[in-house]
């Protein structure tokens, strides 16, 4: 089933108002695409900012309890109306990876590496009440532990891989770590995922469970080696083999082999996806796909992003892969934006997939 991300959709509903009413519509509204069956809708499922967790690690227990129910009461309407909808949750339970290092004060490295430090202790609390609460919800399809990830990882950056000072700056409040610490490598971040994975197992049988890792960069597997043999970040281009090994490392623990997919040729690579599935017997999850926009400079009206679209579409399909979401379905009109009424071509062309991949024929456009 091909669907799309609409990260904010949570936090919409939690502001209440105009935002909620705007997000109720377009929840209905990316439910007419899934072709006679429940549309994947990704979103967070917890704050993107350090600040925005305020709510839940106030030193003020009363207070800390108030936002905590704010904030469940919000989670649990929109479980309620997307089922009602027919939309099936993919939710990121920590999308932004600073938070571990951010909301314990320390680096990066710190976090993804010691499972007692604070940083990674609230980042496993606030990910394991979302997961009990939700556990036996049949509205969730998916789990996903964070976004991209792995593409922080390995860079042996100076000044590590978050801009900034250590005064931080109103999203992310100081001191923080802004240097060399926040380095890590993939090796490590395995580790992390493998934790992670464990704990949400641990309390959830239900669910299936991804990590959210993007493609590999280009060069992921020498840059990973460059770092254990000590030697400065190597950018030679990987081969295959070395492409399947970092993917396989990264996505040992999960039931998905996790990839965000833009490529060009939209066909080798993804020939080459799907025989990894089918030796790794583990299914692709696209977390995010859409128009190569770095390629050239189309919109999803244009006739360049609409081609690009029926071909990556149509590859999907044919290739069986089971979910994939499309970046991105937003009221906020722009170059990458899908939304009703405004590409109205693009999101037809995501209906009749999802027909087709039923094997159902594509009604005529209403």
């Amino acid at each position: 089933t091909v669907g799309f991300n609409k990260p904010e959709l949570l936090f919409q509903y939690y502001k209440g108002g105009a935002d909620k009413i705007v997000a109720k519509q377009a929840l209905y509204d990316m439910s007419r695409y899934g072709g006679f069956g429940p549309v994947p809708v990704a979103i967070m499922g917890s704050p993107f900012h350090p600040v925005d967790f305020e709510g839940f690690f106030n030193g003020n227990p009363d207070r800390r309890a108030v936002e905590r129910s704010r904030f469940f009461q919000a989670f649990d309407e929109l479980v309620a109306d997307s089922k009602q909808a027919r939309v099936m949750l993919v939710i990121y339970l920590m999308w932004n990876m600073v938070n571990f290092a951010d909301l314990g004060g320390h680096s990066l490295h710190e976090g993804v590496t010691n499972f007692e430090s604070a940083g990674y202790r609230k980042c496993e609390e606030v990910t394991l009440a979302i997961v009990s609460r939700y556990k036996d919800e049949p509205g969730i399809g998916l789990w996903v532990v964070g976004s991209e990830w792995n593409l922080l990882a390995d860079l042996q950056m100076p000044n590590g891989v978050f801009s900034g000072t250590t005064a931080g700056d109103v999203n992310h409040p100081g001191p923080v770590v802004r240097d060399g610490r926040n380095n890590f490598n993939s090796q490590e971040l395995a580790g992390l995922y493998k934790r992670l994975i464990m704990r949400i197992g641990e309390i959830d049988k239900n669910h299936l469970i991804a990590t959210g890792a993007a493609e590999p960069r280009r060069s992921a597997m020498h840059l990973f080696r460059a770092v254990l043999e000590g030697r400065d970040p190597d950018w030679t281009p990987d081969d295959w083999d070395d492409w399947q090994k970092y993917i396989e490392m990264m996505n040992a623990d999960a039931d998905f082999l996790s990839l965000h997919y833009y490529g060009i040729p939209v066909d080798v690579s993804l020939n080459f996806y799907k025989d990894l599935s089918v030796r790794l017997n583990k299914p692709v999850f696209f977390g995010e796909a859409g128009v190569n926009f770095e390629a050239f400079d189309p919109d999803y009206n244009s006739r360049p992003g609409l081609e690009f679209l029926d071909l990556l579409l149509a590859e999907l399909v044919s290739k069986e892969f089971p979910l994939s979401c499309l970046w991105v379905y937003s009221e906020q009109i722009g170059r990458f934006q899908l939304y009703r009424g405004v590409t109205d071509r693009a999101l037809k062309m995501v209906e009749d997939a999802n027909y087709r991949h039923k094997g159902i024929m594509p009604p005529r456009s209403r």
